[in-house]
């Protein structure tokens, strides 16, 4: 198995809101071999770095660079000259890949180990977890509450696990139509999904009436909404197999998977220890 090093990026910290905390954003390019403890790495895999880290061609091991968040802003990303530095490029959302050359389709997923960590009680009418930044969003939710009890927090980790986990319903609405980790968190905790019809990839993974359901505008969202409250049964049939789908495919092990494959061929190793946790995923969730 290859080792793992962490390596921490330089920031400082940017005062917001008390509700928020703190920004760390990083200040300058930083020299990556003075920060790993290892001469020759198997991989080096950056996930999303706002600046250049100068010295990846002092390393023969493949290099791979993620693009969580291609939709907030492309040009960002297209003016990251550095992005010619990787062997490799992963983009999140499937309809920005002809933005970047050779980039790879790699799909938000979900934390089972989080999510399905939390104990099953289905008390919440229907939730969204996430801001009120959005001028649709903010009157989709002002909706949701007054006709449906909507709760919304402000959560991470394992607290938005234990909110998932005690949802019937799980809404979301996306920021510019990505398929983002709510559609995954979501699915994977066994809430039935109701989310945005969107595009980048959306139905290439899942079956609208099968795993989830999608809306076009508010009067559908609040039809849909009152329907799968009173259908408890063809809600849970839905939440099922929406579930079993995010675990079969979609979880963090998958995509780690899918990285190293790409990137380092496939490893009687590394697929030895998947199939391993993958089937504990599966028994402790009965799917064996």
């Amino acid at each position: 198995m290859a080792n793992v090093r962490t390596i921490w990026d330089e920031s400082v910290e940017i005062p917001t809101t008390k509700k928020f905390g703190p920004l760390k954003y990083p200040v300058s390019d930083f020299e990556l071999p003075q920060k790993m403890n290892v001469k020759e790495p198997d991989l080096i895999f950056v996930m999303e770095s706002f600046r250049k880290i100068r010295g990846l061609n002092r390393f023969k091991c493949p290099k791979a660079f993620d693009i969580q968040d291609p939709h907030i802003d492309t040009k960002r990303y297209r003016n990251y000259s550095y992005l010619e530095d990787y062997d490799y490029v992963f983009c999140r959302n499937k309809d920005y890949l002809n933005e970047f050359k050779g980039s790879i389709w790699l799909p938000e997923s979900f934390d089972p180990d989080i999510i399905l960590g939390m104990e099953e009680i289905r008390d919440i009418p229907i939730s969204f977890i996430g801001n009120r930044n959005h001028p649709e969003r903010a009157k989709m939710l002002s909706m949701l509450e007054t006709k449906f009890g909507l709760q919304n927090p402000f959560a991470y980790n394992h607290e938005m696990a234990k909110i998932l986990r005690r949802s019937k319903i799980v809404f979301n609405h996306t920021r510019n139509g990505d398929l983002n980790n709510r559609v995954f968190d979501a699915l994977g905790s066994g809430a039935m999904l109701i989310t945005q019809r969107i595009g980048n990839g959306l139905f290439d993974l899942f079956k609208e009436g099968e795993h989830l359901v999608t809306y076009r505008d508010i009067k559908e969202l609040e039809n849909l909404t009152e329907r799968y409250l009173y259908d408890e049964d063809e809600r849970e049939r839905i939440a099922d197999f929406g579930q079993t789908e995010a675990i079969l495919n979609h979880t963090n092990l998958d995509r780690a998977k899918t990285v190293l494959e790409t990137c380092l061929g496939k490893n009687e190793a590394v697929e030895e220890r998947w199939d391993y946790l993958k089937e504990r995923i599966y028994r402790k969730n009965e799917l064996l």
